[in-house]
């Protein structure tokens, strides 16, 4: 009786629910994220490409620190990020000099005197100081961002040079390092994340993501080039999977593994 009474008062409802909202074509739907159409802008003259390439440079030369590295602890604005003291901003610091010779080795002033000695500096920082940096805390696995960057500038200032030159040597011992320790960090789960929630192990169970996994796939390629390394072979397969796993129809990829399973949301879509 008391079901059969229930159910009679749930139909009435739910017909004036169904009436006051019609179904929507499909047609009809608007994507909620407003994309804003990009300007057109008249392409660049020749001579713009070489001052820009200058002002760059330049600005490089003149805030290369003394020890060799760029960046530094400091925020610039009022906007803060988590990072734990002291191997947070090591990291960052790190990571920042191997993208800074990574960018004036793309230059087309690289071969200029002093930019050769500032990258040679940069190398030499980095060539101290990796082998010190470590795993921020049980939350922040930042330094992935710096073994990666690291791989790419060693295997980029290597590429060029005779495979027995004692600096080959020593950027290739510099390059199995970051190979060693990317192993080490390659989250339970497969692939790279840089945020671990659930407990502290060696290998961490981070949370990975799918533009950090693609980042260091890359940077492990670009290795075994000039170098003839490899990630070890399980991790690698691992990471693949998961990457694989992460791309959508659409051709792009969600974020990281929990939104797998919310692929429309909007830092998965292919406008961000």
């Amino acid at each position: 009786m008391f079901r059969l009474l229930f159910f009679s008062l749930l139909l009435p409802a739910s017909l004036t629910v169904s009436a006051r909202e019609p179904e929507t074509a499909p047609g009809d739907r608007k994507d909620t994220i407003p994309i804003a159409k990009i300007p057109d802008i008249p392409p660049a003259e020749r001579g713009q490409f070489s001052a820009a390439f200058r002002r760059g440079v330049d600005f490089l030369l003149e805030k290369q620190n003394r020890d060799g590295s760029w960046g530094d602890h400091r925020v610039i604005g009022t906007w803060n990020i988590l990072c734990p003291y002291p191997d947070g901003p090591l990291t960052f610091k790190t990571a920042s000099t191997a993208l800074c010779i990574a960018g004036l080795n793309a230059t087309p002033l690289r071969d200029e005197p002093k930019v050769r000695e500032a990258m040679t500096r940069a190398e030499d920082y980095l060539i101290r100081t990796m082998p010190h940096l470590k795993r921020g805390d049980a939350l922040c696995v930042y330094n992935i961002w710096a073994h990666t960057y690291v791989l790419d500038a060693m295997s980029m200032r290597a590429a060029g040079l005779d495979r027995e030159s004692p600096r080959y040597k020593q950027l290739m011992d510099c390059a199995r390092l970051q190979v060693d320790r990317l192993n080490e960090l390659a989250s339970a789960k497969g692939g790279w994340g840089y945020l671990t929630y659930i407990g502290f192990s060696k290998r961490p169970a981070s949370e990975p993501t799918s533009f950090l996994t693609g980042t260091v796939l890359i940077s492990a390629w670009m290795a075994g080039k000039t170098f003839g390394l490899s990630l070890d072979e399980k991790v690698f397969s691992r990471a693949l999977k998961f990457l694989k796993s992460q791309r959508t129809p659409a051709g792009t990829y969600v974020y990281s593994l929990g939104h797998s399973y919310y692929p429309g949301r909007p830092i998965n879509r292919h406008t961000g």
